[in-house]
């Protein structure tokens, strides 16, 4: 998906996801620092990362993060 992602974004532009972290059965998944990295190396360049909270799934989820993302200039 992300290599798509950066093969359609015009060179410049930028795409955010809201991307979070699990925990289920006491086990946390880290979603989060691996699709950015799969985002980085599908050749788009991190740029932001924003804290989110999550309400009314704290039983799974507590806090999401907004990665914004940028297709270098050609």
């Amino acid at each position: 998906m992300f290599r798509e992602v950066a093969r359609v974004l015009k060179p410049g532009a930028r795409a955010a996801f809201v991307i979070g972290d699990a925990t289920v059965d006491r086990s946390e998944y880290t979603t989060t620092r691996e699709m950015g990295d799969w985002a980085v190396d599908a050749g788009l360049e991190r740029e932001h990362e924003i804290p989110k909270i999550v309400f009314g799934l704290y039983n799974v989820m507590q806090d999401e993060k907004i990665l914004v993302f940028r297709k270098p200039p050609a």
